[in-house]
């Protein structure tokens, strides 16, 4: 077995081991601009792993809501809402291209989060 490699001190970077065979080294990925750990779901389709935090929003009309907007480099988005107005436990709801195919823009999607068709993550993605 190979082992990671190391730093300029001699420590091991972090990594993991590959699951092809559960024991190559595995290097982690980051984000360059972040330092965010990339994680890979398994999941091809959007993810919430693969979205930037664009715009945050307190809703000032309705009490308890939050509004989380987040979009890719190709320009995919998704607007995540956190609603505690009526239930003791958040619930929370996306609005993706998917559920809101006339809009297919961020900036229109940003600018209209208070209309936009809200659904769990399922039937959002």
């Amino acid at each position: 077995m190979t082992s990671l490699p190391r730093d300029e001190n001699r420590v091991p970077v972090i990594g993991g081991v590959s699951s092809s065979d559960g024991s190559t080294p595995t290097p982690v990925e980051v984000n360059p601009t972040t330092g965010r750990t990339l994680v890979d779901t398994g999941d091809t389709s959007a993810t919430l792993n693969s979205f930037q935090v664009n715009n945050l929003d307190d809703d000032n009309t309705t009490a308890s809501v939050l509004y989380i907007g987040m979009v890719k480099d190709d320009g995919t988005w998704c607007i995540k809402k956190f609603d505690e107005s009526t239930a003791a436990t958040p619930v929370i709801t996306y609005a993706t291209v998917t559920n809101n195919p006339a809009v297919t823009t961020y900036a229109t999607a940003w600018a209209a989060i208070a209309t936009l068709t809200y659904n769990v993550y399922q039937t959002a993605f």
